[in-house]
């Protein structure tokens, strides 16, 4: 989903500044190849997957290394890409055998991410390489991408040159996400939710960087504030079994959600059936360098959300607009940043639209990548 999402209109949007681009993907299982589009190719590199999963990584980084050697050195690739801080990895190598120039797309400190998440320990040789990746990133790259105005001042301060950093955060397709009445009523009907009811909806995973057992007690809560006419849609690629399980340890009624597994070309339709919308992303001290995709897509639909605190340029973005509340479970504000939800959804789901749709035009439109990629790479005079 994040490749339709924030990929593939990258590639579109680039197009126009190369005669030819090779796109490369690590995939751990057997994919359809998609038709590529003109001047584009699509490889993809498929894992060792019968290793154990510390040497399926090393066997990766080896041999999708010496393919990508392979392929710049024989198709005259003249600069390389790489999307996020793990892709880095392949341009500081292939800069350091070939220095060829690489530029790392939505560069975020991914290392601190994983430690503060609890997934590696600070001396795991993990941590260790991802944080010396970075390092060499932020010292070899000939562009650094930040996704957040946040992470573009830390690494001014630690001395990167303001003219080698250009923020380009997580955008959407605007018009695609754009609220549709027509939409609300058939999703609605579908789900058999009266018009008086208010709904909430959350898109993705639960765990890792997201909170997991908290997001229950969140939505049961909401259950509480919103009472009898509260409904909750949930979008996830997680086992349906395993949502219910947990939304059963909390007592919330199942007959008041509908989760399932929907495309991406789908959740605009869901997003314009909700009033409002949680991200509910585990708050740490690098989550303010993050860039939520869903956060723009919400927004594009005129949703105010429920975010929690310290997520990106978002949180401040949030308050300076009023699109949305800030949850802060440290200090135990759940209840009243609900209350906020729900004394801005007071106005009619149009007008609202109106009011908050504005906010993603401006900070997450495509015209903010286009112009960043133009002074990256200036198009052919005609």
């Amino acid at each position: 989903m994040l490749t339709k999402a924030t990929v593939i209109p990258n590639l579109n949007i680039l197009r126009p500044h190369f005669t030819k681009i090779y796109f490369t993907t690590i995939e751990r299982t057997r994919i359809p190849e998609p038709a590529p589009p003109d001047n584009i190719t699509y490889i993809p590199f498929y894992s060792v997957t019968w290793l154990p999963r510390f040497l399926q990584k090393v066997a990766d980084f080896l041999l999708f290394s010496m393919k990508l050697f392979w392929l710049t050195k024989t198709k005259g690739v003249d600069v390389v890409i790489c999307r996020g801080a793990m892709a880095a990895a392949f341009g500081v190598f292939l800069h350091k055998v070939s220095a060829k120039p690489f530029i790392v797309e939505s560069f975020e400190p991914h290392a601190d991410y994983m430690l503060e998440g609890g997934t590696w320990t600070k001396h795991g040789i993990e941590y260790r390489f991802q944080k010396w990746i970075e390092a060499q990133t932020i010292g070899k790259a000939r562009y650094l991408l930040p996704v957040t105005e946040n992470y573009r001042n830390a690494l001014k301060d630690q001395g990167v040159s303001a003219d080698r950093i250009l923020v380009m955060p997580c955008c959407v397709d605007i018009d695609r996400f754009r609220f549709k009445e027509e939409e609300r009523r058939k999703v609605r009907r579908e789900l058999e939710i009266a018009d008086d009811v208010i709904v909430g909806i959350y898109v993705g995973k639960f765990g890792d960087i997201y909170l997991k057992e908290e997001s229950f007690l969140v939505f049961k809560k909401a259950a509480e504030v919103f009472g009898d006419k509260f409904f909750l849609i949930i979008l996830t690629p997680q086992p349906i079994a395993e949502i219910k399980e947990q939304l059963i340890s909390v007592n919330f009624n199942l007959e008041s959600v509908h989760i399932k597994y929907a495309d991406h070309t789908r959740v605009p339709d869901y997003l314009s059936a909700a009033d409002f919308a949680f991200s509910l992303i585990r708050t740490s001290p690098s989550r303010k360098y993050c860039s939520p995709i869903k956060n723009g897509e919400y927004w594009a639909n005129g949703l105010p959300i429920l975010l929690t605190s310290g997520v990106s340029d978002d949180e401040q973005i949030l308050v300076e607009n009023n699109a949305g509340a800030i949850l802060n479970l440290a200090d135990n504000n759940l209840e009243s940043s609900l209350l906020k939800i729900k004394d801005i959804i007071k106005e009619d789901r149009t007008l609202l639209e109106k009011k908050i749709s504005p906010v993603a035009a401006h900070h997450r439109h495509f015209n903010i990548i286009i112009e960043g990629y133009t002074k990256i790479f200036p198009l052919p005079k005609t």
